[in-house]
């Protein structure tokens, strides 16, 4: 599987392929290749999550969009999205979104484009969960901060809604965005053996074994 993790980039120390987008005042896109370093831990944590799940033979394609403050431009994802499906990823893990709706058409068509290239996406919701794409997307597997704790699949919207804490080796993880990439991984393990999966089998299996990388 070769698999996107648009987010704030990973550390230098780990061996995977990178590009940093960025979009200048004139609404010119910047890039970086190489040795682009992780200015925020938020994406490298994703990309340890998601390695507990992959083996070796999978590839991973990091996508820098965010800055030091996970702060980043809605036309960035849109690129980002591009830029996966022309490098041939099957999986994109987005641990972010955007509340915006100033570029939503243009969102609404690269994610088309990619699922109906067979790209399977997953996308975190706002943690408060105000409304935010591309999770909110019925092309999107979607992740939603369960209220109460009341966990359920919705399937008609392909939208999971889980807790909202996580853990990774003792370290407490709050937000969907850390979520994302047990999805991901979950999907990756399920691929592998060559079996479909539905949204409502994804839910079971994350909730066996939910937790379970401490």
């Amino acid at each position: 599987m070769k698999i996107a993790i648009i987010d704030s980039g990973i550390d230098k120390i780990y061996d995977v392929k990178r590009i940093k987008i960025s979009i200048d005042r004139n609404y010119k896109f910047l890039y970086n290749y190489g040795n682009i370093y992780n200015e925020n831990n938020h994406g490298t944590l994703i990309y340890k999550i998601l390695r507990e799940y992959i083996d070796d033979k999978d590839e991973v394609f990091s996508i820098k969009i965010l800055n030091k403050d996970l702060k980043g431009h809605s036309l960035c994802i849109i690129k980002g999205i591009e830029l996966a499906i022309e490098e041939g990823c099957e999986m994109i893990n987005l641990s972010l979104g955007t509340t915006s709706l100033d570029y939503l058409n243009n969102i609404k068509k690269v994610i088309d484009y990619a699922t109906n290239r067979g790209i399977i996406i997953v996308s975190a919701n706002s943690n408060e969960n105000a409304i935010s794409y591309p999770a909110n997307l019925k092309n999107v597997i979607g992740i939603f901060n369960a209220v109460n704790k009341e966990f359920y699949c919705d399937e008609e919207m392909n939208n999971l809604y889980l807790d909202n804490v996580q853990y990774y080796k003792g370290q407490k993880l709050e937000g969907t965005s850390y979520i994302v990439p047990h999805i991901v991984g979950t999907i990756c393990q399920q691929i592998r053996k060559s079996k479909k999966i539905s949204i409502e089998e994804i839910f079971k299996i994350y909730l066996e074994n939910f937790r379970l990388i401490k």
